[in-house]
């Protein structure tokens, strides 16, 4: 059973996993004052059940992904991190005790240790204060813990009244353009295809229905790129996806990657936006190598769109189970 689960009837945990997954939505797409917002929505409504039932729930998702949202460049701010984390940190702790321990194999303890190098001492404190409480499960509100335990740091000079984050040697925001790693998911890689200078607004509606499906959106533009070897760099992106959406609306780059697509074996979904004048076909040119039965129009991009992606992917998930 997930500790997030923890305290909670399956008709709240339901409602309390709807927050955390628009959350993880708006996160993906860099909206973080939307997924703060539903963060917080998720904490308001678990101390609700806490307050109304008297029991003890599990809080540590929302503050760990606060803490992920405040690391970002957008909303970049180490204290806020920190702070998030060491409350998540404490969650989990509380959550897994008399064996408070097994929190060092949960996500925040990763990120606070590994990603972040904290004073590894500070979060010995915190394992020993909740150890020290006769019924750790009465702890309902993780500041009961945190606020003597940096007390205690300050007093010791281990931390400043004003810096969190000082416990901690690395530091530094996520960068809004990702590395590509070495090892990626082909299985689940959804290459989205497009002109970047005017239909951006379409490519993130896809990039965000691709998530929502529960597949991994790849966006050239989102991307560390060589200058020199742009071409060459949106191809190689292209062969690590299983999937590709070329939206054809306008002529952009997308063109050769169309062409190499059918190279890597993969059979992409082309779509265009009919909201001109010329509503029954794309307005670019050079369409010849594809059929127009491929051809998928959309008007509405805020209804129609997932239809056409839905069908695409689970119906390409399906025919390969099958």
């Amino acid at each position: 059973m997930s500790l997030d689960s923890l305290g909670l009837t399956k008709e709240e945990y339901e409602t309390s996993l709807g927050f955390l997954r628009e959350a993880n939505v708006n996160i993906s797409l860099r909206r973080f004052d939307l997924a703060i917002g539903y963060l917080n929505k998720d904490l308001k409504f678990r101390y609700s059940v806490q307050d109304r039932t008297h029991r003890r729930v599990h809080k540590g998702a929302a503050y760990y992904n606060l803490g992920v949202c405040y690391l970002f460049e957008e909303k970049y701010d180490e204290n806020e991190a920190v702070h998030n984390f060491l409350l998540a940190y404490v969650e989990d702790c509380i959550s897994n005790a008399p064996s408070p321990q097994l929190a060092e194999y949960m996500d925040a303890a990763r990120i606070l240790r590994i990603s972040l190098g904290i004073d590894p001492r500070f979060l010995t404190h915190i394992e020993t204060a909740i150890l020290a409480i006769k019924i750790p499960a009465n702890i309902l509100d993780p500041m009961r813990i945190l606020l003597p335990t940096l007390q205690f740091a300050k007093e010791q000079g281990t931390i400043s009244e004003a810096s969190l984050a000082s416990l901690c040697k690395f530091r530094g925001p996520i960068p809004k353009k990702i590395e590509l790693t070495r090892f990626v998911n082909w299985e689940k890689r959804v290459f989205i295809g497009g002109n970047y200078a005017s239909h951006i607004p379409n490519l993130l509606k896809i990039k965000e229905i691709v998530i929502r499906l529960n597949f991994e959106p790849v966006i050239v533009d989102d991307y560390v790129i060589p200058e020199d070897r742009i071409r060459q760099f949106s191809l190689m992106l292209l062969h690590t996806c299983k999937f590709a959406i070329f939206d054809i609306t306008t002529a952009g780059g997308q063109y050769i990657e169309i062409e190499r697509a059918r190279d890597y074996g993969i059979k992409p979904l082309f779509i265009f936006s009919a909201d001109s004048v010329n509503r029954d076909h794309p307005l670019t040119s050079g369409l010849k190598m594809l059929v127009a039965e491929d051809l998928k129009a959309y008007r509405d991009m805020e209804t129609e769109l997932e239809p056409l992606i839905k069908r695409y992917l689970l119906g390409q998930v399906k025919s390969v189970e099958l």
